[in-house]
């Protein structure tokens, strides 16, 4: 897992137990809309507010449009950075973990 992702959040989000996962923050590779990625569940969740709606990042499985520009052919590259509607699943920063310039 994405050592900034706090898996106790998103678990509480999910209103699930906590459980073997991999979540990493992915984004469009054609506009750059995030979206959380579960790749030991093979899940993508594509709205930060309402993580019932998943798709499963499967071949030959159905593939939603991106969120942010519509693209039916978008594919998952890692986010670089934390847009706003994610900072939920994120771990807080202490000043240990903080790094200047970051």
């Amino acid at each position: 897992m994405n050592q900034r992702l706090s898996a106790d959040a998103i678990f509480a989000r999910l209103g699930v137990p906590a459980h073997d996962a991999d979540y990493e923050l992915v984004a469009c590779d054609h506009c750059g809309r995030q979206a959380l990625a579960d790749n030991e569940c093979l899940r993508v969740y594509p709205d930060p507010a309402d993580l019932r709606v998943f798709a499963f990042n499967i071949k030959g499985q159905p593939w939603p449009p991106c969120r942010g520009c519509g693209r039916t052919d978008w594919d998952m590259v890692a986010a670089a950075e934390v847009s706003p509607e994610w900072v939920w699943a994120c771990r807080p920063r202490i000043a240990a973990d903080a790094t200047p310039g970051t």
